[in-house]
């Protein structure tokens, strides 16, 4: 049933108590945060005490009612879904962990890192609360200690691709460059297939710049390669690498042998693409023209 629920069968409005379940259990799985949605549905099903609910139903819609009351700073909310879980699974992992998440709701770090903490003690293996974790000490401002915890995570779990993101992430906030790109080496390990890793990936190599550039170029072309239509980041990635390229190859004096001729190809080849994705929008093709003049 759920293969067949799709975002339009979703819709804003509260219909029916099994059309409210699945549409929460599908913003669920897809990853879709919105708390607005969740609470429409939602609500209803909490005031009526999960009336039509099998017990596991009514608990997991209070669960993530209450999460999307913490988005949405619904103290009250939060507090009443908060009330039941914890009567029905008194002192459980899971429950500690959801108090410790209002406690990071609120602002309050040192205490929901206390929690945290605590609850690793007893359950060291918790993925949940080490990323939870990563999170609170990131958000304090300690990126040293979210890399370390983080690099703690992945040691046990390294196929997990948000954190290598994650990861990634704070090490190009750190100017950290070649760390990142190794993260991004690992997800490209992990989803070969996926072009917007390759991009991203370019793009850090493109940072990097001198003989990384040329790598940047072969990793923006694989991204098209792969998905060929809408990329415009691997196209605006190529074309600025194929300049670069070919103003290196210029200025060394190698001519053809280093690929001064490939870099013209595809520099034109990203050019004409470009201007057939822009075709349609008049005032962004005449930006774009006026870019590709200058370059």
């Amino acid at each position: 049933a759920m293969a067949s629920f799709c975002l339009e069968s979703v819709g804003t409005t509260f219909v029916s108590t099994r059309h409210a379940v699945k549409s929460i259990a599908f913003l669920k799985a897809n990853r879709l945060r919105r708390p607005d949605l969740v609470l429409t549905f939602g609500v209803p099903l909490v005031d009526s005490h999960g009336a039509g609910l099998s017990a596991a139903e009514s608990m997991s819609v209070h669960e993530e009612v209450y999460l999307a009351a913490l988005d949405l700073s619904d103290a009250a909310l939060s507090q009443r879904c908060i009330d039941v879980l914890a009567k029905r699974f008194p002192g459980s992992k899971r429950v500690r962990t959801l108090e410790a998440m209002a406690l990071e709701a609120e602002g309050k770090f040192d205490e929901a890192l206390a929690r945290y903490n605590a609850i690793l003690e007893d359950d060291p293996a918790n993925t949940h609360v080490m990323k939870r974790r990563v999170a609170v000490i990131s958000e304090m401002g300690n990126s040293a200690g979210a890399v370390k915890a983080l690099i703690e995570y992945l040691d046990l779990y390294s196929s997990d691709a948000d954190s290598w993101l994650e990861l990634s992430r704070l090490y190009l906030g750190e100017a950290q460059y070649s760390k990142a790109a190794y993260c991004y080496e690992e997800l490209l390990l992990l989803q070969p297939n996926n072009h917007v890793f390759h991009a991203k990936y370019a793009e850090v190599m493109y940072t990097m710049g001198g003989e990384h550039v040329k790598t940047a170029r072969k990793y923006f072309a694989h991204s098209l390669n792969i998905c060929p239509k809408n990329n415009a980041r691997a196209l605006y990635g190529l074309l600025m690498c194929c300049q670069a390229t070919g103003a290196v190859v210029k200025k060394g004096g190698k001519g053809e042998k280093d690929g001064s001729a490939q870099s013209a190809e595809l520099l034109e080849l990203a050019s004409k693409q470009l201007k057939e994705l822009y075709a349609c929008n008049p005032a962004q093709a005449k930006l774009l023209e006026r870019m590709l003049t200058s370059l």
